[in-house]
């Protein structure tokens, strides 16, 4: 990498690669992620917030639940919890996004503290919380092992973690792979099981590891809608448009319109140490 920062053209050009993260810097890597979400994603995030109540739900999130959203966006899981009394910090890589989730929070009267921090390096002491839910922010992180143990590392003694991430075959687990122009994207790792446990007793030896498949209705009013959602936030080029548009058409039970049943994998973890 050059003195200079890179440029946005360059980081998306870079991104479409994520085979070769391993060799780059990886602070070029978290500025092809603010760069990618910078500009928002209000229609993306509006149609994952199913996940967000389906999270709080495995989680068994309670009033009084010391709890952190961590790769937040802007603010799905935080305000589902606060919403359920659990005392609330959320957290994200990008500003926008930060500024985005404060909004929501004050919008609806809710108290959620919000930092911009990484997940690979959260700004928390050890054991700080009872729960720790991440729906996709932590999935997205070009450090895995780094983000499993930095999310463990945060719970204290018997405190529940859920990770949420795409199965293969949802939309979005397509998505991400025409993202990457056909390498094996690092975010749907975290939908094999003996990858997550893997990495779950490596940084927290002994500790309980669940997975389980949900489903959502994903919706869009149109297919250009969904593309347009995905196509900023996931950096997809468009040479991806028409196989994009039809694995909507394979997945979609609705005409003109998008109505998708998504499955995604949640892996529960349950600290003992």
């Amino acid at each position: 990498m050059g003195s200079g920062p890179l440029s946005r053209r360059a980081l998306f050009s870079l991104g479409r690669d994520r085979a070769i993260a391993s060799r780059t810097d990886h602070a070029a890597l978290l500025d092809l992620e603010r760069a990618r979400w910078e500009a928002g994603a209000p229609a993306l995030l509006r149609a994952l917030e199913p996940l967000a109540e389906i999270a709080c739900d495995t989680a068994m999130v309670a009033p009084g639940d010391v709890l952190l959203d961590a790769g937040a966006g802007d603010g799905n899981v935080a305000l589902a919890a606060a919403r359920r009394g659990a005392v609330v910090t959320a957290c994200d890589l990008v500003p926008e996004m930060v500024r985005q989730g404060r909004e929501r929070a004050e919008a609806e009267r809710l108290q959620v503290g919000w930092d911009e921090a990484d997940v690979q390096r959260l700004p928390y002491p050890d054991a700080r919380f009872d729960v720790a839910i991440s729906v996709l922010g932590a999935a997205l992180a070009s450090r895995p092992r780094r983000t499993a143990r930095e999310l463990v590392r945060v719970l204290r003694s018997s405190g529940r973690l859920v990770l949420a991430a795409p199965a293969p075959r949802s939309l979005t687990g397509r998505a991400l792979r025409l993202a990457v122009e056909g390498a094996a994207p690092a975010p749907l790792e975290w939908a094999s099981p003996k990858v997550v446990r893997a990495r779950v007793e490596a940084a927290a030896p002994g500790a309980e590891v669940v997975l389980r498949e949900c489903r959502f209705e994903l919706a869009f009013a149109s297919e250009a809608e969904a593309w347009a959602a995905y196509e900023g936030p996931f950096g997809l080029p468009p040479s991806a448009r028409d196989a994009f548009a039809d694995a909507v058409s394979a997945s979609s039970s609705a005409v003109g319109s998008v109505r998708i049943e998504e499955p995604w994998r949640l892996a529960i973890v349950r600290r003992f140490t």
